[in-house]
């Protein structure tokens, strides 16, 4: 963790840590690309930070681009960046 990030930006570093834990054990961590395997457990950390309601800002899109990640892959974060939001507002309307 560095200093000064936000609690949100904490909570998205351990998360990124815990997919790696879960993740990438074994055989597939030998078998898998760093590339992958830190775009795998970004991914998770951004998944969990947006359903959990949390603004980590574009750490996530500036830590996949760190990694070789494509304009591609941003681009479509980007577009779904607010599924979180949508999906919780979905789940208090059906409740």
């Amino acid at each position: 963790m560095l200093p000064g990030e936000s609690p949100a930006e904490e909570l998205s570093t351990l998360v990124h840590e815990l997919a790696h834990e879960l993740l990438h054990r074994g055989q597939r961590r030998s078998s898998t690309s760093k590339r992958l395997r830190e775009t795998e457990a970004e991914a998770v950390a951004f998944v969990v930070c947006g359903g959990a309601g949390l603004e980590t800002g574009t750490a996530a899109l500036s830590y996949i681009g760190l990694y070789g990640g494509d304009a591609k892959l941003s681009a479509r974060a980007e577009n779904t960046s607010s599924f979180g939001s949508r999906s919780s507002t979905q789940t208090h309307l059906q409740t």
